[in-house]
């Protein structure tokens, strides 16, 4: 626990510095197991910046899933949260454990444009504001040009290193530069090995007593995300092996050996993401080579086991948030042209059936509704802010006609939009400028 709060603290302490050389916010969060519950909608550190609150300790899921990716692509990754906002992430390691990340952002890409400030304005601290509050917030948020966001990128990866630098053993020790898999110099053993985890896979032909029984049950937790029912279960297997002597030590390491095969199929099967579970499996090749007991071996082997429980629980609930942010970001730049369920989905690479189902899951929206608003946001916007003929206003927002418009628009506001602009411009002569605090559902 010491060692925890000395990483975290030197964590911090050089997203502090990262910030203020940069003067793009940058802030280190921890990887609480489970995360904090959040909408699909949500970005806890542009929701917090956005209610005037210090930036979270703990990455909620936009900001874990973007931990994971950064951990998988090479040590850093640049993303958009759902406000459309960048970020850039770098993966800290605890020995096995994917601990936290160091986020920088939130920045505006190159210019700001409508579409940001559609983005924020939908969320929930967004909502609360009026329309030109959230226009100066995202004005006051730092640009970069995609030259800088690489730039930026490897610094962050570079730093998020040297926070776990004599730390990245486990699984990662005997890795290349932000992971990429080695052996320790000698490629044969690689070679040697990938054949035999594929023979070893199912097949028991072993003196040691082995329980069968409860390896099922292990590959189900797993499988289902059970973290710690899948360690209970794991350390009665271990009980059961028991400690065998000098000679039965390569035995027990083979008997692992499989069970991490056996495990990374359950993780898939659970949903985790293929490529990064065979990248774990690949990468503890070399690393179990080198223990030298069966206490040594069944620690590390807990570990493998935790961050497969981690990848089946957290990469099938995050990927909602990954799918969601390009849909929003496809809906915030679009809304002007005709928007199908059945287009965006392919946009986002999912079936229309599944984006239907976590948008209502996420957003508790369905897909037309939410369509509809951001267009009669936008809509609203342009009756305040301009002379546009009505009709004008209803094509640019995508509705097919000035009829259909002025009945969704009453039947959401309870006022025309006619009625609505001949009130504002009254209330702006009286009294000046004012908030317009109505919005639709």
């Amino acid at each position: 626990m010491c060692y925890d709060r000395v990483m975290e603290s030197e964590a911090a302490r050089v997203a502090d510095a990262l910030a203020a050389i940069s003067g793009i916010e940058c802030h280190y969060l921890a990887l609480a197991n489970p995360p904090p519950d959040a909408a699909g909608d949500h970005c806890a550190i542009c929701e917090a910046a956005l209610e005037g609150h210090p930036a979270p300790s703990i990455a909620d899921r936009t900001h874990r899933f973007a931990a994971y990716q950064s951990e998988r692509l090479g040590g850093q990754y640049v993303y958009v949260c759902p406000f459309t906002l960048l970020h850039i992430a770098g993966p800290v390691i605890r020995g096995d454990v994917l601990a936290g990340v160091i986020v920088s952002g939130p920045a505006v890409l190159a210019a700001v444009d409508d579409s940001v400030v559609a983005a924020v304005g939908s969320s929930r601290a967004g909502a609360l504001m009026s329309q030109d509050a959230v226009a100066a917030w995202v004005g006051s948020l730092p640009e970069v040009s995609p030259s800088q966001a690489t730039s930026l990128s490897v610094v962050v990866g570079r730093l998020a290193a040297s926070c776990c630098e004599g730390a990245c053993g486990g699984a990662y020790e005997g890795a290349g530069t932000y992971g990429t898999a080695r052996s320790d110099g000698d490629p044969s053993f690689i070679e040697t090995y990938l054949p035999r985890l594929e023979s070893m896979e199912g097949r028991k032909r072993s003196s040691m007593p082995y329980p069968v029984d409860r390896e099922h049950e292990l590959i189900e937790r797993v499988r289902s995300g059970d973290r710690a029912g899948a360690e209970r279960v794991l350390a009665q297997i271990l009980a059961i092996l028991g400690e065998p002597g000098p000679s039965g030590l390569e035995e027990f390491r083979s008997r692992v050996l499989e069970l991490v095969v056996l495990l990374s199929r359950a993780a898939i099967a659970g949903g985790a993401d293929a490529e990064q579970v065979f990248g774990l499996e690949y990468q503890s090749l070399s690393r179990l080579r080198t223990l030298g007991s069966t206490r040594e071996i069944s620690g590390w082997l807990a570990r493998i086991l935790r961050r497969f429980t981690e990848l089946v629980f957290d990469l099938r609930d995050l990927r909602y948030s990954a799918h969601l942010s390009r849909v929003l970001s496809a809906i915030h730049r679009d809304y002007g042209q005709p928007i199908t369920l059945a287009s965006v989905a392919e946009q986002a690479g999912i079936s229309a059936g599944y984006l239907s189902r976590i948008f209502k899951q996420e957003m508790k929206s369905s897909f037309s509704a939410y369509v509809t608003r951001v267009r009669l946001q936008e809509a609203r916007l342009l009756l305040r802010t301009t002379q546009l003929p009505i009709g004008e206003i209803a094509y640019r927002v995508g509705f097919p006609d000035q009829s259909y418009f002025a009945q969704v628009y009453k039947r959401s506001f309870g006022q025309s939009p006619t009625e609505y602009r001949l009130r504002r411009s009254a209330d702006t002569t009286r009294r000046g400028p004012s908030h317009d605090t109505d919005r639709p559902f």
